[in-house]
């Protein structure tokens, strides 16, 4: 009876969540919600990857990802940006050369990078994200002199 009980349950919880998670007592996994645009676009389902070349760009909760070639991870939940990147994320704006981003905002690693945020601006070779407000700068310098808002990507060089 106990072995029934608990294959009805399984077996229930793999229709109403689409996963074996619940058996073992896990979490089911969730992917984060985005939007992904690009002039080319390829999915693979196999590997849960999505391409985007040419105008690409994500959105992801109040995120941005704006690049010339876009590569999307959902195993990983990672999207690595390739050439012209720009990232947009509440008050702060950055542009890079390349960028390996989590779609959640916790981590990143963004190279030849320029930061700004308000009168803020942070340029470096390579600008490592380690919390929401917490950046690790190499090969860099740091003023809060902007007097003028920076829209340009060779702000700070």
């Amino acid at each position: 009876m106990i072995r029934l009980y608990r294959f009805v349950l399984s077996f229930l919880c793999f229709i109403l969540i689409g996963d074996f998670a619940c058996v073992f007592g896990a979490e089911p996994k969730t992917e984060i919600a985005l939007q992904f645009r690009a002039d080319f676009y390829e999915r693979n389902l196999k590997n849960k990857t999505e391409k985007g070349r040419g105008n690409a760009w994500i959105k992801s909760g109040e995120r941005e990802i704006w690049a010339d070639y876009i590569e999307l991870d959902r195993t990983t939940n990672k999207a690595t940006a390739n050439g012209n990147v720009r990232l947009k994320e509440n008050n702060i704006e950055i542009f890079c050369n390349r960028a390996i981003y989590t779609l959640d905002g916790s981590e990143a690693i963004l190279e030849e990078a320029t930061l700004l945020a308000g009168s803020l601006v942070v340029t470096g070779g390579k600008i490592t994200k380690l919390g929401p407000r917490r950046y690790e700068i190499q090969e860099g310098i740091y003023t809060n002199c902007n007097t003028i808002p920076i829209t340009d990507r060779t702000a700070g060089h």
